[in-house]
């Protein structure tokens, strides 16, 4: 069962979405539902876009910017 998170600034404002599926691997979108990355479980790998490696963990978090 996949579950879609909406990430907010303070103010209430969506500035993104991370869905998440039962393996626990993440999709990371912006407010217009493109994607900026993905977290890879069994891994342990943020990867931007492009599935380049960016970071050890999960730093889904830091691929959403509040603009």
């Amino acid at each position: 069962m996949t579950k879609e998170t909406p990430i907010r600034n303070f103010y209430g404002k969506t500035l993104g979405y991370i869905r998440t599926d039962e393996k626990g691997n993440k999709t990371v979108f912006d407010f217009y539902k493109r994607i900026l990355g993905y977290y890879d479980a069994k891994r342990d790998v943020t990867m931007d876009f492009y599935k380049r490696d960016i970071a050890r963990g999960d730093a889904t978090g830091m691929l959403i910017k509040d603009e």
